[in-house]
């Protein structure tokens, strides 16, 4: 008679063999990592064939509620886990070190959490642990922070004959890693992170009264903006209102005329490192009589010419508005006239003003003397004059430029009044 290597009825038998391929794997591996490295446990089907079919014996995920957390924000981290439990084969694992009191996730630290109720079907027993982890160290900002590995140790229990436990081995499931992105930003609603520094009531008053400043100071420069864009408007207008008059009307303003005679100086003072002539003293004093009218507030003589009309005989010669014309500039002032003027000068007037027409003067007679007298006369006179009349009309330019003239037009359509006490 045969005997059978094991005892019992048949259907015992037939249930050490279901479970010997688990023992033999648990001795053959005898460190586990993971589902891959665990050995898998066999049942039998349901199907009335009696087959067998390959069960993982544990299987568990992770979870997070967010991929980019801030400084001190709450996010969970969720472990839930999937064991078999059937007749033969339970999967115990250990639950006492995933506790949300024991559980450690440095550099994370765990403020909370929770353990639902566990779930059973048929074969498995689902269960799942919250942590509630924050990250509070200031080094992390900007990186991305791994939340450390979970690993979960279990046993295989199963039964043999005679109704008999037999306990395996302990073995590791080991999770993969879960990536998080650690932002600067701490969220409006962190209760436990303190700012370094409060902002007092004074701070807030000294921003209120700068922004109070700031916005002064930008509506005076659009009310600026607005005023240079109506003159603009207004000097395009003139022009446009001079093109449609007669060429005679085309005649440079008195500011153009006095950048005129500063040009014609300085031009007159390189041609005459070269040497004194006739024309080139005539320029120079044309150029000083036009300035000595601006001076004065005498007019500047002009006239529309040909444009083939040559300079000379104390004109200038620029081109006008008209088609096939030019411009004929001159003045008739001279040191008599600046005489006059300085006679009529009151006593309070400006000292500097006074100089001007003193120094406007003694150039103007210098220059005219060269220019009338005979040949050869003394060059580094007529050179210190050059200097000093291009210093005279460039103080004139600079008093007849366009916004003086302007508050000067404006000034003596609406002269202010004084009231006597």
């Amino acid at each position: 008679m045969r005997r059978s290597l094991f005892p019992g009825t048949p259907e015992t038998r037939r249930a050490l063999w279901l479970v010997l391929p688990v023992l033999l794997a648990g001795l053959l591996h005898p460190t586990p990592i993971a589902a891959q490295a665990t050995s898998a446990a066999s049942t039998p089907a349901s199907g009335g064939n009696g087959g067998n079919v390959e069960i993982d014996p544990i299987r568990c995920w992770t979870r997070s509620t967010t991929g980019a957390v801030r400084i001190g924000e709450m996010f969970t981290v969720t472990l839930t886990c999937a064991v078999l439990e059937t007749e033969l084969v339970q999967v115990v694992p250990d639950e006492s070190k995933l506790g949300v009191t024991v559980m450690q996730m440095n550099p994370f630290e765990v403020a909370g959490g929770n353990h639902p109720a566990d779930l059973r079907t048929n074969s498995r027993r689902f269960f799942q642990y919250d942590y509630n982890i924050r990250m509070i160290s200031p080094d992390a900002i900007g990186q991305d922070v791994a939340i450390p590995l979970i690993q979960v140790t279990y046993r295989i229990n199963s039964r043999i004959a005679g109704n008999q436990e037999m306990q395996g081995r302990e073995l590791s499931y080991v999770l993969p890693v879960l990536w998080v992105k650690v932002l600067s930003m701490v969220p409006a609603d962190a209760t436990d992170i303190r700012d370094t520094r409060d902002a007092s009531f004074n701070r807030i008053e000294q921003i209120g009264f700068r922004a109070g400043v700031l916005e002064i100071i930008a509506i005076t420069f659009v009310v600026l903006g607005s005023i240079m864009t109506l003159l603009g408007l207004i000097s395009l207008a003139r022009r446009a209102r001079r093109a449609a008059k007669s060429p005679q009307d085309r005649l440079l303003s008195r500011p153009a005329a006095m950048r005129l005679a500063v040009r014609e100086l300085v031009a007159a003072q390189r041609d005459a490192a070269s040497g004194w002539t006739e024309p080139l003293m005539n320029r120079a004093a044309s150029a000083l009589r036009i300035s000595a009218a601006g001076a004065l507030d005498k007019p500047v003589m002009q006239r529309i010419v040909d444009r083939t009309a040559e300079p000379g005989e104390g004109r200038f010669v620029v081109s006008s508005l008209g088609r096939g014309k030019s411009t004929a500039i001159s003045s008739s002032v001279t040191s008599e006239d600046v005489a006059r003027a300085i006679s009529r000068l009151p006593d309070h007037a400006p000292a500097q003003r006074r100089q001007l027409l003193e120094d406007l003067q003694s150039t103007l007679s210098t220059l005219s003397a060269a220019q009338y007298g005979r040949p050869g006369a003394d060059r580094g006179g007529l050179d210190a004059a050059l200097n000093k009349a291009l210093e005279i009309a460039r103080q004139v330019r600079s008093e007849r430029s366009w916004p003086r003239e302007w508050l000067r037009r404006l000034t003596a359509r609406f002269p202010m009044t004084q009231t006597q006490p």
